[in-house]
């Protein structure tokens, strides 16, 4: 589960990255591969895989991963 988690965040980031990366300087984009994954990222996977998240609690269901990753993206 860790794994798949950590493989997510870094898919994240990249998708993230990919879009600014010949605009933005180098150092910013050290500064979004460190903070999405810490805070912005692991607030949706909280709501949605843990057992007490609060979207887990109205039913939803994420398997794959692609909604969370769409929630963080978008």
């Amino acid at each position: 589960l860790q794994f798949t988690q950590s493989s997510l965040s870094i898919f994240c980031v990249s998708i993230a990255s990919s879009s600014g990366l010949e605009r933005n300087l180098i150092s910013t984009e050290i500064i979004l591969a460190t903070l999405l994954p810490a805070f912005i990222y692991a607030v949706p996977v909280h709501w949605t895989w843990e057992k007490d998240g609060w979207l887990h609690t109205f039913g939803f269901v994420d398997h794959a991963g692609a909604g969370v990753i769409s929630m963080v993206i978008m």
